[in-house]
């Protein structure tokens, strides 16, 4: 259990320290609105936004996981593929840019709903909550255990917007690529693993 609590914090780690457009709207508000507004705006789209997306993701993910222990072996191996992939394009990649938008809980539930990483990602990083056999469990210990982790990010990140720091994202872009391919490494591992219980 610690293992998957591990992997799960990892994952969502990720989410947090790379400067995707939801952070970089959270440092362009900052320095015109409370942090009160920031966190209600982020409360409602845990609620409306994320939550959605997350559950369905999820139960998508643990049923198809649930067919066959080969299904599940490929998901973990051809997850972690890809998102050793992502971590090697965070790295190529030129300039990390994010498109701009309003931070409100709206603007906020759009981007993620329309988002294909999102639903890509979000059903790999499941794979980690195995913390119980229980399929709600599980998706309540994924969802549950991301709000701490994207909280601090609101924080972390309205603080740069505030401060105005001009912060290198190419260093950020390093170090969400470790991340990542620390997250891969793991699913790698545990797909092994799986195939050779079996």
């Amino acid at each position: 259990m610690q293992e998957a609590v591990i992997a799960t914090f990892l994952f969502w780690c990720t989410f947090v320290f790379s400067a995707g457009p939801f952070w970089i709207a959270t440092m362009e508000a900052a320095p015109n609105t409370s942090f009160a507004r920031l966190y209600s705006d982020y409360v409602l789209y845990l609620i409306f936004g994320w939550l959605p997306v997350l559950v369905a993701s999820s139960l998508l993910s643990g049923l198809v996981a649930g067919i066959d222990i080969r299904v599940l072996t490929g998901l973990h191996l051809l997850g972690g593929a890809y998102v050793c992939y992502l971590a090697y394009k965070v790295v190529r990649a030129k300039v990390t840019k994010g498109t701009g938008f309003d931070f409100d809980w709206k603007a906020m539930s759009l981007v993620t709903y329309f988002n294909p990483k999102v639903w890509i990602l979000v059903p790999i990083g499941f794979l980690t909550a195995s913390v119980s056999d229980s399929l709600l469990v599980r998706i309540a210990f994924y969802y549950f255990s991301g709000i701490p982790v994207f909280l601090f990010g609101v924080f972390f990140w309205g603080i740069i917007g505030r401060a105005g720091a001009r912060i290198s994202f190419r260093y950020i872009s390093y170090f969400n690529a470790i991340l990542l391919t620390a997250f891969g490494g793991y699913l790698i591992f545990q797909g092994i693993r799986i195939a050779m219980q079996s």
